[in-house]
């Protein structure tokens, strides 16, 4: 059964997503559990800010999702 136009996007959209290898990194460490920025950050010795950026695409596909604890 072919898929819908709908989900052809939706699937190019996703390996676009997973093309880029910081962001594969990223869903590696996940793999292993839930984890906060500031851990994510010292595991792949890059900045604050070019992690949350890699997580902000990977939130919008909904390939991780985020969770607030605290403030």
């Amino acid at each position: 059964m072919p898929l819908k136009n709908k989900n052809y996007v939706r699937l190019a959209e996703l390996f676009g997503a997973l093309s880029d290898p910081t962001r594969l990194r990223i869903i590696s460490i996940l793999l292993e559990g839930e984890m906060n920025v500031g851990e994510i950050v010292e595991e792949l010795q890059m900045t604050e800010s070019a992690v949350s950026h890699q997580l902000r695409g990977l939130r919008q596909m909904r390939i991780v999702r985020n969770r607030k604890n605290g403030r």
